[in-house]
């Protein structure tokens, strides 16, 4: 990299009150929603290590890492410690192991502190494993915190394969778009008393019915919430204009498409996949079928890579069919898709000239939330890890199946107005217990809690 071009990206090292003037930094302090992911507050810089932080494009990363920035400048670290580089035009990885190395060594002579390094956009580079483990083998990591953000889960597994031993206090975390809790604390400046899933379930149906009074001043922000979804910049957005103008989802549907095209596929075949996308949203499908309404595509197994593109990159999520009986998920049985977040929806629905059904879109929300708890997101969004899903050999369906400590945790969406026995007859007779989410209904039918979505995601 030029070196005027690493001086641009840290001006901090001129004045540190130039990190006020970073693009992130100010757009952050003129928004009216200020998110503040949570993995903020518990870094320990003093620790040394090898972080990851994986979420989509756009979720908010890069603001994250400045953050982090300036509150080492705000701790009064030494700024020209601090290393910032954007790394999406980068060439090579030859090319980026000298430009760390050269400044690592630079450092060193100049100052007997730690050094802070920042990457962004580390997926843009092949191989950067190999050049982390190089300049850690030559003694220039060994006492460095390093912080690399991502966008595409697909080089976890060979992070964790490729530096054995070179982590040190380093751990993967995980930027999704905002739950509905955190939506409401931000907005709030407030706090919310957080239950697991196994309170909820144990909660009478006078806690029930009194929970429903006392957070029924919310279902406004939950209507906001879900057509805004979780992504601060469009919460901003809608917040600001009550709406998600063109020019905002066109930033979201270019960088969908443009995505796959580094991974040698192509726009015009995911665009095609897309277009068929309204239909199968929340259905149970196999990637034959899929593969029956598409003719630009040759097989099966290219629909199935394009989809497991799509999970790595955050955009949508694949869950699978778990048999309680094996305690395992079986892949080849049929398969349920799913956007990851509204703005998701909003790029496939304006893509195809479709509309994704009411309930669909709410089951899509609701997965969103619950992805928090169960499931190893930063490995992305193909999900063999849970959340999964059920239906019997008479086709009887439960939408998901939550992984706990205590079993396999069923929940059912009915966003309806009116809920009769026979909506959650499939939980009683299979799963004994389980949670069923409603419109704005609030009551329990012994081990059966029915609790509007709203309440439920409030208090997961």
């Amino acid at each position: 990299m030029k070196q005027e071009d690493i001086y641009l990206q840290n001006p901090w090292w001129r004045s540190i009150d130039k990190i006020d003037e970073d693009i992130s930094i100010m757009l952050f302090n003129k928004s009216s929603f200020k998110y503040y992911p949570a993995f903020l507050n518990v870094i320990d810089f003093n620790k040394k290590g090898i972080y990851t932080l994986r979420g989509p494009r756009q979720v908010g990363k890069t603001t994250s890492l400045k953050l982090m920035i300036k509150q080492l400048l705000d701790l009064e670290y030494n700024p020209s410690d601090i290393l910032y580089l954007s790394l999406d035009n980068v060439s090579s990885k030859e090319e980026f192991t000298e430009t760390i190395k050269n400044w690592l060594l630079l450092r060193r002579k100049a100052s007997s502190k730690k050094q802070y390094l920042f990457l962004d956009e580390i997926s843009f580079i092949k191989d950067w494993q190999y050049s982390i483990k190089y300049l850690y083998d030559i003694n220039l990591l060994n006492e460095v915190f390093v912080f690399l953000s991502g966008s595409s889960a697909y080089d976890i597994k060979r992070s964790s394969e490729r530096l054995p031993g070179r982590r040190g206090a380093g751990v993967d975390l995980i930027q999704l778009p905002v739950s509905f809790r955190e939506f409401i604390q931000t907005n709030y400046n407030t706090s919310l008393k957080p239950y697991s899933l196994s309170e909820i379930l144990h909660l009478s149906d006078s806690d029930l019915k009194l929970l429903n009074y006392e957070y029924g001043q919310y279902i406004p922000d939950f209507n906001i919430y879900r057509n805004s979804g979780g992504f601060p910049r469009i919460i901003n957005a809608y917040l600001k204009e009550n709406m998600i103008n063109d020019s905002v989802l066109k930033i979201y549907e270019d960088f969908i498409l443009g995505d796959i095209e580094r991974f040698s596929k192509s726009r015009f075949t995911l665009t095609e996949l897309i277009k068929k996308t309204p239909g199968i949203i929340g259905q149970r499908f196999s990637w034959h079928s899929f593969n029956n309404h598409i003719n630009s595509v040759s097989s099966s197994n290219t629909v199935e890579s394009y989809f497991q593109i799509l999970g790595m990159n955050f955009i949508a999520a694949t869950l699978f069919f778990f048999d309680p009986s094996k305690r395992e998920i079986n892949p080849k049985k049929q398969k349920k898709i799913y956007p990851l977040d509204p703005i998701i929806s909003r790029v496939i629905e304006n893509l195809s000239g479709k509309q994704i059904k009411e309930g669909n879109y709410i089951e899509s929300l609701v997965l969103e939330n619950i992805l928090r708890i169960t499931g190893k997101t930063t490995e992305g969004l193909n999900l063999y890890h849970g959340p999964y899903y059920w239906y019997s050999a008479k086709g009887k369906e439960v939408d998901f199946l939550v992984k706990q400590d205590t079993g396999l945790f069923p929940l059912e969406v009915k966003y309806q107005n009116q809920i009769n026995r026979s909506d959650y007859t499939t939980i009683k007779r299979n799963f004994k217990e389980g949670l069923l989410l409603s419109k704005d209904l609030a009551f329990r039918d012994e081990k059966v809690v029915i609790l509007p979505v709203y309440l439920f995601l409030l208090l997961l």
